[in-house]
């Protein structure tokens, strides 16, 4: 091999088995030498750290030549900025080990041994933790590129619950990003994927980030047909959802018509829940003229008995989100991209799409005590907000929504809410044409809603503020009554919107009971 060839990316044969003492040995080694997140954060500084996320690679290769040389060097070097290194740079249990992985070879370059990679190996993790994620090198190029850790596999991990669970699916697991986040708080997890080239990939990810083997399952095949009858606690998925007409990379596309490979994923995920269990799947869906997003979406549940908190994040239309994945699929500009265009277009026309929207649906199975009560069903759209939500608020919300649907009016109007401890009170006033008007008050929860939260303040009705700071254990349905009629206002007239908005309230977890 010579200097600027591109190693051969390593054969697959459709086996799992993975040496894992070598692993042991690499992992080893690599946190020794400090290559881990901080420590290659500490050797390049922020600014070449973050130009590597935009694919710039000489801002970190000057900052390793400024002395004195480190350990982690010759890793940023191998796996970062995929140069050869000489084979001497590591020890050789090491650069044995990482041949055995099929992570790196020793190859011949202007007459000197060097080690090239074979695969990407990243350091990744959580802020008392450290993996590696393994993937393919370069841009797609196979229809098996495994692809590496990026914007909707980052969504998944940070909405995702992590209470503690028994069972764990990883529905399309890919690169094996969920799996190490799923390893954390679930005694099992079994992952699946049809491209079984990902399998491998994902047990390296594993071994490397310190999963030990008997914790996880890897299965091939489609969808869930890998673990037909089996139910689990937690399922997670970001499975290929784009909308294309047709199959070029397993890992985005399905080679389902439209939204289908979505739905399909969301309605079978319901029946593979334990009695109280949750389901996370990133999905794409159609805005087709003359229908409200909400209720296709919705139309996924029918039957299934399960809750659902659906969520659209963003949409793009349809020429755009074609001309998106496009280029992510190398057709990047000119005559090409332009036949291309018309194909994705003409498809989309016989949809009758004028959009694609990204989101996510989470999913509550019944519990034995529920069993029987008309599932809940809360669909919005959340592409204005500040932030996504941690797993921790994703739970909380779940479980407000759950306290929500399960409380009847009566109910609602006996109990003694107040503002929970943290809750913010915003006003506003504005002049027009010489008149100073004030909008209604706006209510958050101090880091989840409003600044620094995952979703803006919500306006409430001033009667029901009035109430709420009523510090009494006088029943909220009394106080609204009470003031309502200290603002010259009907109680009538006022609790419709007043319950609207206690009821958002209550999800939110900014009211609580005495």
């Amino acid at each position: 091999m010579t200097q600027g060839q591109a190693p051969t990316r390593p054969s697959h044969n459709g086996s799992v088995t993975l040496d894992h003492d070598a692993a042991r040995a690499v992992r080893t080694y690599l946190l020794a030498s400090g290559y881990t997140p901080q420590g290659v954060l500490a050797r390049v500084g922020p600014a070449a750290f973050d130009a590597l996320a935009s694919g710039l690679l000489a801002p970190m290769r000057r900052a390793l030549a400024d002395p004195p040389a480190q350990p982690v060097d010759p890793l940023i070097r191998l796996f970062l900025l995929g140069d050869p290194v000489p084979a001497c740079a590591l020890p050789p249990p090491v650069a044995e080990a990482l041949g055995r992985l099929g992570l790196a070879t020793v190859q011949d370059v202007e007459g000197v041994s060097h080690l090239v990679a074979l695969l990407d190996v990243r350091p990744y993790g959580e802020p008392d933790t450290d993996w590696y994620l393994v993937s393919d090198l370069g841009a797609p190029a196979e229809s098996d590129h495994v692809l590496g850790v990026g914007g909707a596999s980052l969504t998944l991990a940070r909405i995702t619950p992590r209470t503690m669970v028994a069972r764990a699916l990883d529905l399309g697991c890919g690169s094996g990003v969920q799996v190490a986040h799923l390893a954390r708080h679930a005694r099992h997890v079994t992952a699946t994927d049809l491209n079984e080239r990902a399998l491998h990939v994902a047990g390296l990810t594993a071994a490397l980030s310190g999963v030990p083997a008997e914790q996880l399952d890897l299965r091939a095949g489609s969808l869930f047909e890998p673990v037909a009858g089996q139910q689990f606690d937690l399922i997670v998925s970001n499975p290929p959802f784009v909308v294309s007409p047709g199959h070029r990379f397993t890992y985005r596309d399905a080679g389902l018509p439209g939204d289908e490979v979505s739905r399909r994923v969301v309605r079978d995920a319901a029946a593979h829940l334990t009695p109280g269990g949750r389901a996370v799947v990133l999905a794409n869906w159609l805005h087709v003229a003359g229908e409200d997003w909400r209720d296709r979406v919705a139309d996924w549940l029918a039957g299934t008995g399960v809750s659902a908190w659906i969520v659209q994040r963003d949409t793009e239309p349809v020429a755009q989100y074609a001309a998106t994945w496009l280029r992510d699929g190398g057709i990047a500009e000119g005559a090409a991209l332009e036949a291309s265009l018309d194909e994705w277009l003409d498809v989309f026309a016989t949809w009758n799409a004028q959009a694609v929207g990204f989101g996510w649906a989470v999913l509550v199975a019944p519990t034995a005590t529920s069993a029987g009560e008309e599932p809940w069903r809360h669909l919005e759209d959340l592409s204005q907000t500040p932030r996504l939500p941690s797993g921790d608020e994703v739970e909380a919300f779940l479980r407000g929504c759950e306290r929500v649907e399960r409380m009847t009016l009566p109910a609602l109007l006996a109990a003694p809410f107040q503002l929970a401890n943290g809750a913010t009170i915003t006003t506003e006033r504005h002049r027009l044409d010489g008149s100073e008007l004030t909008a209604p008050p706006r209510v958050g929860l101090t880091g989840r809603v409003g600044p620094g939260g995952w979703r803006a303040t919500m306006p409430v009705p001033p009667a029901l503020l009035a109430a709420l700071l009523d510090n009494s254990d006088t029943p909220i349905g009394a106080r609204l009554d009470i003031a309502a009629q200290a603002e010259g206002l009907d109680p009538l007239d006022v609790l419709p919107t007043a319950v609207i908005a206690l009821r958002e309230l209550l999800r939110l977890g900014i009211v609580r009971t005495v």
